[in-house]
Formats: structure tokens, sequence, C-alpha cells
């Protein structure tokens, strides 16, 4: 968070009016880097969760995920299988924290493959995009124009 505040000023505007929400967040994405998505969701159009994150932590937040996944959760899962296999009796408590962790767990690896998809699709999508205005630009005929400040000022989110 402290490289985006120092990178992006829109996010350090952000930042300001929203600090109580953003040490929320910090502190919970100690957990699960996740939740620093949830601040540019854009959940309920609520300007709280309207963050401008540049793309470059995104991809960040992404790839740490990812890397969570197999440092964290699959081990855990592992563990918790060896567990019921080698235990003759157990209780309930390992069976439920067995669900419970493979239910995480696959909702993880969907979750992963989601934000890959919808990172490659805005990728094809914006180079489509970008190809369309210059284009336009680029037809004299055409009545359409694209001021120069609305080109640069375009956001992309995931």
């Amino acid at each position: 968070m402290l490289q985006e505040i120092k990178k992006n000023r829109d996010f350090y505007g952000w930042f300001k009016n929203n600090v109580d929400m953003a040490s929320l967040f910090t502190i919970l994405s100690g957990t699960n880097l996740e939740m620093l998505n949830i601040l540019s969701s854009q959940v309920a159009g609520i300007m709280l969760f309207n963050a401008p994150i540049s793309e470059e932590t995104q991809f960040y937040i992404f790839w740490g995920n990812f890397i969570g996944l197999f440092i964290g959760d699959i081990p855990q899962f592992i563990i918790q299988v060896f567990y019921i296999k080698l235990v003759v009796n157990y209780d309930i408590i390992p069976f439920l924290t067995l669900s419970t962790s493979s239910i995480i767990l696959a909702n993880n690896i969907i979750s992963k493959i989601y934000h890959a998809i919808v990172h490659l699709y805005s990728k094809k999508r914006k180079s489509v995009m970008i190809l369309q205005t210059e284009k336009i630009l680029c037809n004299e005929n055409s009545s359409i124009t694209v001021p120069r400040k609305i080109r640069k000022n375009v956001r992309y989110s995931m």
C-alpha cells in the first residue's frame, strides 16, 4: 500500500479521504492479500470502494495470491487429508476442518482462474479499443473526434 501511495497520486487522494478504511484493509490483507481487491471493486457504486489501484499493483496482488495458494492452502489441505487417512478414530472437528479447507481451496482455485480470464480478456479488449481509437483518429472523413485528454485518462479495472 505504501508503494501505491508513493507512485499513484490518485490513490494518495483516495487514501487521504479514507484513512480508516485503508488501515482496516491493510490489517485484513495480512491474512488474505485478496482483501486489497475489495478497495477497487466499486461495490454498489460506493465511493469508498473505488480506490484507483494501478494495474501494476493489481498484478502483484494477483501473483501474491497465486503463490500463497501453493504455499499455504494446498499444503494445509494435504496435511488434513493425511491426518484423516492416518488417524483411526477421528472426531467431527477434523472432518469439518477438512471440509471447510477443501471448500476454501476450491474457491481460491476457481477465483484465480476467473481473475486470470478477466485479466487476459481485458488486455485483449484494451488492445482492440486502442486499434479502434487509432482508426477513428486516422480517418479524415470521420466526424467523430476523440479529445486527447479523454484518451489519456481512461482507467481500466479488473
